[in-house]
């Protein structure tokens, strides 16, 4: 199987699903075939890296392992975003989720997490 496929539905690669969908497993199985890019960028997502996927969907520790395999927080987006820029502001549906959850410090610790990287 091409790992590095792109979907005809969503334009996503794998990588870049195990990213929106915090599959840090996944993720890493990709990474380790070395024939993914960690920093490929998606064409349904602004153009943004996995990178930036995992921060707009609040998944911590996929962030965390495209980290570890050098993925690229200074990367831009077709909107001159980085990947912290696109964690969810006050008044995202996503936010207000997590927030009613208990669960604030995921935000936090992705904040830090990117901010430590650059």
């Amino acid at each position: 199987a091409d790992v590095c496929a792109v979907s005809c539905r969503t334009g996503m690669q794998p990588l870049h699903c195990a990213a929106l969908y915090d599959c840090p497993q996944v993720a890493e199985r990709l990474l380790r075939t070395g024939k993914c890019d960690v920093d490929s960028p998606c064409t349904e997502f602004d153009r943004g890296t996995a990178l930036h996927m995992a921060a707009a969907s609040l998944s911590l520790d996929t962030a965390r392992c495209l980290l570890q395999h050098k993925a690229s927080p200074d990367t831009l987006d077709d909107k001159l975003r980085l990947p912290v820029d696109c964690i969810p502001e006050d008044g995202d549906d996503l936010l207000t989720v997590v927030q009613s959850a208990g669960r604030d410090e995921i935000v936090t610790s992705l904040r830090e997490l990117l901010a430590d990287a650059t």
